[in-house]
């Protein structure tokens, strides 16, 4: 794997409150549009954040954005959007999936740094019938039968049988001493957002001791799909290795989470075909790092000898015990890919110093 292209998409600015990068995500259309979002606030954690979108049209060597379509509060709640993604749906109609956060309690953080519990929050939706010049007003994903905080892992998936699956992760509520859990699930519409009415469980029942956080979910055939996992023992409150899991039945059902022996947290799966699969992934350790590495067996094994580091990160001042204060403080990391052609993938992530960071982007031959 080698770097064709890189470049900053987008730094912004502390005067208006977009000087803060993170949260990103990576669509390219049928025409080789890409689209790329971003959560833009004036730091990782405050109640000013929106998600910004970015076009290229000629592979990511230029860019023209933010569009910023959507007012923050819903539903008479102050809040704000922390991620989006979008995807293609068909009549070249496109989904823009964001997580809703509720900051009406001033001064409360995300996370409660001492129950690991959240805000509440909620996947919501638009659909663009213009090529995302203009967006439908937002609608609440009817996420029965959960009534926890869930957070959107990834752009809504389109699936084999004309169905679409929105990826998100159930957390407890702030106040919840109970230990920390996490349950990777889908909420899936056959009739383009307007229900909800399948629920399926990817990974994390509790009381399971491996939380299994940040679910990465792309198609590997008509069928099969692939995810991976960012994997944290509660118990024993360290990391352990990236862990996968494969889904059959139209993403209805998932084996159980399976190490993939690489030391990580938050990775990312581009598909180019069955066999050949992309992890990008971060390491937060003592190797502070963005890398891409291969698989050639459909994930089973990975070629360690292909990886590359596409980041390194020098910033001493990130630096605590407290694993939902470091989640606040990280200024690198979120990268996420799409497959451009059968030799190329396109990957965005955001990276900086302290509060100021920016979203960056790499054309990548495989």
């Amino acid at each position: 794997m080698r770097i064709l292209e890189s470049n900053v998409i987008f730094e912004g600015h502390e005067n208006n409150h977009t000087n803060n990068i993170s949260f990103c995500g990576l669509s390219c259309l049928k025409d080789k549009t890409f689209l790329a979002t971003a959560r833009l606030a004036s730091n990782k954690d405050t109640a000013d954040g929106n998600v910004g979108i970015w076009r290229s049209s000629d592979l990511g060597k230029t860019w023209i954005g933010p569009q910023v379509p959507f007012e923050t509060s819903f539903e008479n709640r102050r809040g704000c959007l922390r991620a989006g993604y979008i995807s293609e749906l068909k009549e070249d109609r496109l989904l823009l999936t964001m997580n809703w956060v509720d900051r009406s309690i001033e001064g409360r953080p995300l996370y409660n740094n001492k129950t690991g519990g959240l805000c509440d929050m909620f996947p919501v939706v638009s659909v663009s019938c213009d090529g995302g010049d203009s967006w439908e007003p937002l609608r609440k994903v009817d996420l029965s039968p959960v009534t926890f905080p869930s957070a959107l892992t990834g752009p809504t998936l389109v699936l084999n049988d004309g169905s679409i699956a929105c990826q998100f992760e159930v957390q407890k509520t702030w106040n919840d001493p109970n230990p920390i859990f996490n349950i990777s699930t889908l909420k899936i519409s056959h009739d383009v957002t307007k229900s909800w009415p399948e629920y399926v469980e990817v990974a994390g029942r509790p009381p399971e001791p491996i939380v299994f956080w940040d679910q990465r979910i792309a198609r590997m055939d008509h069928d099969k799909m692939i995810t991976l996992f960012w994997a944290y023992n509660a118990i024993k409150q360290k990391d352990e290795n990236i862990h996968i899991s494969f889904g059959r039945q139209n993403a209805r059902l998932w084996t159980h989470p399976e190490d993939t022996g690489i030391q990580g947290q938050i990775a990312c799966p581009v598909v180019m075909n069955p066999e050949n699969i992309i992890m990008l992934y971060i390491r937060r350790d003592n190797q502070r790092q963005i890398r891409a590495q291969k698989s050639i067996d459909g994930g089973l094994s990975w070629d360690h000898a292909s990886e590359i580091v596409l980041y390194n990160h020098h910033d001493p001042t990130e630096e605590t015990e407290n694993l939902f204060d470091a989640m606040t403080q990280w200024s690198y990391g979120h990268p996420f890919g799409v497959k451009i052609n059968d030799n190329e993938i396109g990957v965005v992530y955001y990276a900086g110093q302290g509060r100021n960071t920016s979203l960056r982007f790499y054309r990548i031959e495989v």
